[in-house]
């Protein structure tokens, strides 16, 4: 099974593809204006090179000043993904950093550590959300001890 992960954001969309539990890529879709198109077509560029059968996606969160731009990001790429009949799912941030750190409110450094610990180099913020988002996804459909994931 081949899983595309997808850290929302207008200017930033952090993104990581897994085969089965092994990392084919990871990154982040950085876009200039015009922001929408440029995340419609990085995001189009993704699934089209890469097939996924599932897309894993961070879901709302309230946060002042941000959600307003995740909001918009999630539309489209649900609309990208509606368009190429790929399924998807989602968590919130809360529900992925309890899962894998054991503390849903865990810091933006306390994720970089957790991937950077299991041999992961992570760029961004972004990067680093995307890839903890499959691993999630990895988790808990392989069971709570699982966590043979495979760095590239």
């Amino acid at each position: 099974m081949r899983i595309l992960s997808l850290d929302p954001g207008t200017r930033n969309c952090g993104y990581a593809v897994f085969e089965e539990n092994r990392l084919l890529r990871a990154g982040c879709i950085r876009t200039n204006p015009p922001v929408y198109a440029g995340l419609l077509e990085g995001v189009s560029a993704l699934c089209g090179e890469y097939a996924p059968d599932l897309v894993v996606i961070e879901g709302v969160f309230r946060r002042k000043g941000y959600a307003a731009f995740h909001l918009e990001a999630s539309g489209i790429i649900k609309a990208v993904l509606e368009q190429k009949g790929v399924k998807r799912m989602s968590y919130v941030p809360t529900e992925w950093k309890k899962l894998l750190l054991g503390n849903g409110r865990a810091k933006k450094q306390e994720v970089m550590l957790f991937l950077r610990k299991r041999g992961y180099r992570v760029k961004s913020s972004h990067e680093a959300d995307a890839l903890a988002l499959a691993l999630a996804y990895l988790t808990e459909k392989g069971g709570k001890n699982s966590g043979n994931w495979l760095c590239w």
